[in-house]
């Protein structure tokens, strides 16, 4: 018996180590496993404090998990929810099968240094030696906001864009008929406003379809050595009717004698895009003027406008695709948003750089550079 014993202890023994090391096992699966997830990971004890955090939730917030274990999980919120987030979390251990168990939500997280944030949150709840406890999948949702917002301006600004042309030719093909039919009517008057918004649908279109080539790289430039003084002059020449319309007038500040680099459709729609921005915000009366600036191995181009300026709020994603400082359905100002990203990426496959500098109130100045051609250099394709 004695001996039965002592070999069942030794069993008994061995089984529990070896249990012991496969808890251990799991315990570091799971956390290989947690600090990989791209997701945050927040666990809390029934009193609501933080028992576990892993290194996602550490980059979500801005916490290490020596700074937030053992506080309040109410302290992710924003202060002037943490009440109604702790009345909700005691609710929640106390009834984890309600139905918020394995649903999403969203509402808004707090970082470290105090910058609130769109947030994704999905509950769960397991009981441990009678306690109950709420383990939390938390996502940033920043991204997918800003993208949402983008889309939604998106679809404004190109039912806008499609919408007022369309209406215009549709009333000029009205008047047409019913003049035809009353014989007195002059289709000379409506022809050239027809032709006009067809024009702009098809920039529209084309618009569209250089942003997806240009992301796509598949957007071939025919690079040449040409003399930059000519493509210039040929933009403001081009430009100078809509100009006079808008009681705008365009010059050249002189001209550097260079050779540069440059696919000449597309300068002339990097020119296109600026000169237009430029015509359409400037008040009557007003004057443009187009600059260059030799540099050690490119030429800098700027057109200067003596408008409003760009306002603050709109600075930072000036460059950003279907971008507008007013993308309400009722602008002033028309425009799909997308000519200045086109322009960027167009300048950057030139191999140059672009910017702006803007005064409020006194105009805006944006400058863009190519390179400089050397004697020897050919035609290239890139």
């Amino acid at each position: 018996i004695v001996i039965s014993l002592s070999r069942l202890r030794k069993r008994a023994l061995l089984l529990a180590e070896e249990m012991v090391e496969k808890f251990s096992e799991q315990q570091l699966h799971f956390k290989a496993i947690s600090d990989t997830a791209n997701d945050g990971i927040v666990s809390a004890d029934q009193a609501g404090n933080v028992s576990y955090f892993n290194k996602a939730a550490e980059r979500i917030f801005g916490y290490t998990p020596n700074e937030i274990l053992g506080r309040p999980i109410t302290e992710l919120m924003p202060s002037q929810y943490r009440d109604k987030h702790q009345r909700g979390f005691h609710q929640f251990t106390q009834h984890g099968q309600s139905k918020l168990t394995g649903t999403t939500l969203e509402l808004q997280g707090q970082r470290k240094d105090g910058e609130v944030f769109p947030l994704e949150l999905s509950l769960s709840h397991w009981t441990s030696s009678g306690a109950h406890h709420v383990n939390a999948v938390m996502r940033d949702i920043s991204e997918r906001k800003k993208i949402e917002k983008m889309k939604s301006e998106f679809i404004s600004t190109v039912s806008h864009e499609l919408r007022t042309p369309l209406t215009a030719i549709r009333g000029a093909l009205a008047l047409m008929g019913h003049g035809n039919k009353s014989g007195n009517f002059n289709t000379d008057e409506m022809l050239p406003l027809a032709q006009n918004n067809i024009e702009r649908l098809s920039r529209l279109i084309d618009d569209l379809l250089d942003v997806e080539k240009l992301e796509a790289s598949q957007l071939r430039l025919n690079l040449h050595a040409q003399p930059l003084c000519e493509l210039l002059n040929g933009a403001v020449g081009h430009h100078r009717p809509a100009a006079e319309t808008a009681g705008v007038t365009i010059s050249m500040a002189g001209c550097e004698d260079a050779q540069v680099l440059a696919d000449t459709d597309r300068l002339h729609q990097i020119m296109a895009n600026l000169l237009s921005n430029a015509i359409k915000f400037s008040p009557r009366g007003t004057h443009i003027e187009i600059r260059t600036q030799l540099l050690d191995t490119h030429v800098k181009i700027s057109v200067a406008d003596q408008g409003s300026g760009i306002p603050d709020a709109f600075r930072e994603r000036i460059f950003q695709k279907f971008a507008q400082a007013d993308s309400s359905d009722s602008r002033a100002k028309g425009g799909t948003g997308l000519g200045l990203s086109i322009c960027k990426m167009l300048v950057e496959r030139h191999g140059g750089e672009i910017g702006y500098t803007t005064n409020p109130g006194h105009g805006t100045t944006f400058y863009f550079t190519l390179r400089r051609a050397t004697p020897t250099e050919k035609a290239v394709g890139y």
